[in-house]
């Protein structure tokens, strides 16, 4: 066996962009009332796309930070964050550079491990005000204990077309994932984002990554998963079950 480490992987906490969205959907359900046959017409589909266009841009969702929710959630994490760093060994913390991740982080860890930032874990950077980064200045003084020197000033990630940024998700994926594996400590913590852990992580297309793991797919939820790193570059990701820990 290669090289392995136990990563507890985790979504950020509820934002404001997750709150337009969630109320963009529940009109469009009001408007398509029915069976499931409905949402799943051309109409709905062309309808949803045009609601999410507006919910997902504007300049209160830009680098969406938490919503009220979210610094709930990121708060009650602290109970379980503290549990992962005293019983299960997490010895630091590898965050997304957004705001929303970074808040998640350090609310919940930030007085018990190091937290650091890679812009390599944000989520797929397309299409959307809210997956673009402020400046790197602006977040490192909200949060100025963080460590952001691996982070680029501006966003060098961020297009305009959705179908590039996935493209563009999927070989950061693999980058995600080494720059994990180049850590010296064998259990961590990584705080990132639901379309970027399923599409381009747990549910990776890639050659090089095989999981059998379901992502994080609710605010906050922790997946315990195994990393293990062959010697042919592939990365294998398996669950890792409760009583094992």
């Amino acid at each position: 066996m290669g090289k392995v480490k136990t990563v507890y992987w985790i979504r950020h906490a509820h934002a404001i962009h997750n709150e337009r969205q969630e109320h963009a959907e529940r009109q469009l359900l009001e408007s398509f009332p029915g069976s499931s046959a409905a949402t799943a017409s051309k109409e709905y589909r062309q309808a949803r796309k045009a609601a999410l266009k507006i919910a997902l841009n504007g300049i209160d969702v830009f680098d969406s930070p938490l919503s009220s929710k979210g610094c709930e959630q990121a708060d009650a994490l602290r109970v379980e964050a503290s549990k992962l760093v005293a019983d299960a060994g997490v010895e630091v913390v590898l965050t997304s550079s957004l705001r929303r991740t970074v808040a998640t982080a350090w609310t919940a860890f930030g007085k018990l491990v190091p937290v650091i930032a890679h812009d390599e874990l944000r989520e797929i950077a397309g299409a959307f005000d809210c997956e673009k980064r402020v400046r790197l200045s602006v977040t490192t003084a909200m949060f100025p204990h963080v460590d952001f020197s691996a982070c680029s000033e501006e966003d060098t990630l961020w297009v305009q077309q959705y179908r590039e940024a996935t493209a563009q998700a999927v070989n950061r994926g693999v980058r995600a994932l080494e720059l994990v594996m180049a850590r010296e400590e064998k259990t961590l913590a990584v705080v990132s984002h639901g379309a970027f852990s399923s599409g381009a992580v747990f549910g990776s297309p890639h050659s090089r990554i095989k999981s059998s793991c379901d992502p994080p797919r609710l605010n906050c939820e922790v997946r315990a998963v195994q990393i293990v790193e062959n010697a042919d570059g592939t990365f294998i990701l398996t669950p890792v079950h409760k009583s094992k820990l």
